[in-house]
């Protein structure tokens, strides 16, 4: 099964990983802040929706338990403040596997400072180079 890592699980890394996690997939949280990782742990998330909330139990791990795990993640979605998008990238990228991907879901998109980690190949997200250039094949 495809392993997803979250890191930055405020209201919306968390709300689309829970769900993916609601989904049947495989997400792990990684968040920063003590107190957000042991209140997902005892209650899971709740998503309010106009006709619905959800309760979603979820496996969430502060960053210093980054460096416990043993299996890599296929995919890792980034969805901290653009400030903290290095050093966020170069946290996971032990634990990313050879082929796995990093995909920016932030405001102030940070795509070149993930592929600079990273490399091209293995970030997916907007470039921040605007406006881009275009070029046509000759004639």
């Amino acid at each position: 099964m495809t392993r997803i890592g979250f890191i930055g699980t405020g209201a919306q890394g968390a709300s689309i990983a829970a769900d993916l996690t609601r989904a049947g997939l495989d997400v792990t949280f990684i968040e920063q802040w003590p107190a957000h990782v042991e209140a997902m742990r005892a209650n899971g998330i709740e998503v309010r929706l106009p006709e619905e909330t959800q309760v979603t139990p979820v496996r969430a791990l502060h960053l210093c338990e980054v460096a416990t795990l043993r299996e890599p993640f296929d995919l890792v979605f980034v969805l901290v403040k653009a400030y903290d998008t290095r050093w966020a990238v170069e946290l996971v990228k032990p634990v990313l596997a050879d082929d796995g991907l990093v995909v920016g879901l932030q405001n102030g998109m940070t795509i070149d400072d993930m592929a600079d980690i990273v490399g091209p190949s293995r970030t997916i997200g907007r470039s921040s180079r605007w406006p881009p250039t275009c070029s046509s094949p000759a004639s």
